[in-house]
């Protein structure tokens, strides 16, 4: 079942099903229109990353050889996810564009698929 709020979480347990989170693995559908936001969130979305390794008008990903962080455009749309309440992923942000965001988010953000340096030496890894 598409999940939309925590408690459809709740929901799916209880009702054995499978609970999906609809999400983005870059910033790509919005293109360079922030409205489009909020229109992904009314449809479902509930996530999307930044970036996905490369540089995007929000931010500069993982593999730039210079890591350019949150673009203005960026930290809009940082503040419109915080508003709408949607996830901001930085599993394939740069270091510099992971630090930006986390301080110009007012809310906690997710490094759902990456790793710290400690443990692998990885082009795609969390800010620590």
């Amino acid at each position: 079942m598409h999940v939309k709020k925590s408690s459809d979480i709740l929901v799916a347990k209880e009702t054995n099903k499978i609970g999906i989170v609809y999400g983005f693995q870059n910033s790509a559908p919005i293109a360079n229109d922030i409205f489009l936001v909020e229109k992904f969130f009314n449809e479902g979305v509930r996530f999307m990353q930044l970036t996905y390794n490369n540089q995007t008008p929000l931010g500069g990903g993982c593999f730039e050889s210079k890591d350019s962080g949150v673009s203005r455009f960026g930290e809009a749309v940082i503040e419109e996810m915080n508003r709408l309440g949607m996830i901001i992923d930085l599993s394939h942000a740069g270091k510099k564009t992971c630090i930006d965001t986390i301080q110009k988010s007012n809310s906690p953000v997710a490094i759902s698929h990456a790793n710290p340096v400690f443990f692998h030496q990885s082009k795609r890894k969390g800010p620590g």
